[in-house]
């Protein structure tokens, strides 16, 4: 469950839980009120008082799912730079990063962060929502990638932001692969990362 900064209400919580949900399996188009209240057992006023209408809550639900997944890419990078007292040690947990995030199971989460982000350019308050999660990932892995510079173990004149920005794009980039009919060796894509990461980031000898 991602992070709660804000104390909502738990009803609110759990409104976004249901249809969070809901969207692993329905389009967003296929997700009435109805459902929703049948679902999450909560009544039609309480919906109507946290949330504008039904796309509000679709939206808010889209970032809250986004939120998780920034959560949990945020616990990973910090435990590989926590866990490591050594360069080669920073560079295992990076590897082992790279293969928690780039399996064919998060084909979907791929699918439905490049959904979010098209759906930005068409609706301006999602836009501001997702945007706030999405410089929260990317300020975080700076973070980590500035830390790890203090430490010696990535190349001290590599931009942090631009970094963060990187590790996200060939995270992200999988997509392209994802829908083609004849994908590409995973082990083989694994290799191509470690090996990016050991020129651009200044991790090899």
């Amino acid at each position: 469950m991602p992070k709660n900064p804000k104390g909502d209400h738990p009803t609110k919580v759990a409104l976004l839980e249901c249809v969070a949900k809901l969207l692993e399996n329905h389009q967003s188009d296929e997700i009435s009120v109805d459902l929703v209240c049948k679902t999450s057992g909560i009544a039609l006023g309480s919906l109507y008082h946290h949330f504008q209408d039904l796309p509000n809550l679709i939206d808010q639900a889209l970032v809250f799912r986004f939120a998780r997944y920034v959560d949990r890419s945020i616990d990973w990078l910090n435990q590989a730079l926590t866990n490591s007292t050594s360069k080669q040690e920073f560079f295992e947990g990076l590897k082992r990063v790279t293969r928690g995030t780039q399996t064919k199971e998060l084909e979907q989460v791929r699918r439905e962060r490049a959904g979010a982000i098209y759906r930005t350019g068409s609706h301006a308050a999602f836009a501001e929502a997702l945007g706030l999660e999405q410089q929260r990932l990317t300020d975080e892995i700076a973070n980590v990638v500035s830390t790890a510079q203090k430490n010696g173990w990535v190349h001290p004149g590599l931009d942090p932001q631009g970094a963060a920005v990187l590790i996200q794009a060939y995270s992200l980039g999988r997509i392209v692969d994802d829908i083609s009919p004849s994908p590409m060796d995973n082990d083989k894509w694994i290799e191509i990362i470690d090996r990016l990461a050991e020129k651009v980031f200044g991790l090899d000898e």
